[in-house]
């Protein structure tokens, strides 16, 4: 009897070993597939942004509502589509704990082309990257989110919600749809908690600081080129922390 206890306790052991190893086959398997879904699904929604003229300043009177109306709706479109797709493997991979693991995959398609137009005119040697004048910098930013606020705030963050309708009607019970909801709610504090123009923000002002970083040295050794450039940050802060309230 006790041998057959043994043996049946050694199969219940490999049978858990065995489960397993196919648990991290998948997950693996998952992770490859995931990677050419994230590239198209991503190609598409670049291609939807930059129908819409972004990141040039909105000018919806040179343009029809009902064509405005339809880009944005193909953008919403792709934004869910990414955002699904990323909430499905964050999921997968044991996510729904509250980790963050980066931010958002779609609003990369408004982050980079920003960030483009930033190391254009302030990394390079055009004439708007003077060292005398760190206020072009600080402006520069500035407007770009004062000008995008409204789209970034009013359109673009409610599609972050586009995911529940396909969520809840792939929910198995009726019953599971709110715990789903909560779940994919999770998943979007997790990874963008600041909301969508929180996030663009975020990322011009890393820009503006590694460009600061870069040029410490040498204003350092120029106390009047510091205090400009101090002076500059200081009231480019003031201006981003009164427009973010």
């Amino acid at each position: 009897a006790r041998d057959g206890e043994a043996g049946e306790g050694g199969d219940a052991a490999e049978e858990q070993r065995l489960g397993g190893s196919l648990a991290v086959l998948v997950g693996e398997m998952l992770r490859r597939a995931v990677e050419p879904l994230r590239a198209a699904a991503e190609e598409r929604l670049g291609e939807a942004v930059k129908a819409t003229g972004w990141p040039a300043a909105p000018a919806a009177s040179e343009e029809a509502p009902s064509l405005r109306e339809q880009r944005l709706g193909e953008v919403g479109r792709a934004i869910g589509a990414v955002l699904l797709l990323q909430f499905c493997e964050w999921a997968s991979s044991g996510g729904g704990e509250g980790e963050g693991g980066g931010g958002l995959w779609a609003l990369e398609a408004f982050v980079q082309p920003l960030l483009k137009r930033f190391r254009y005119h302030f990394e390079g040697r055009r004439e708007t990257n003077r060292r005398d004048k760190p206020e072009w910098v600080f402006a520069h930013c500035v407007a770009q989110m004062r000008s995008h606020a409204p789209l970034l705030s009013g359109e673009v963050q409610p599609m972050l919600r586009a995911p529940l309708a396909p969520l809840r009607a792939a929910a198995s019970q009726p019953s599971s749809q709110g715990a789903v909801r909560e779940r994919y709610l999770r998943f979007l504090s997790a990874h963008c908690p600041d909301g969508v123009e929180g996030h663009v923000t975020a990322a011009l002002c890393g820009a503006m600081r590694a460009k600061l970083r870069r040029e410490m040295p040498s204003r350092l050794a120029e106390p009047p080129s510091f205090c400009h450039a101090f002076s500059e940050a200081i009231a480019c802060e003031r201006e981003l922390r009164h427009s973010l309230r």
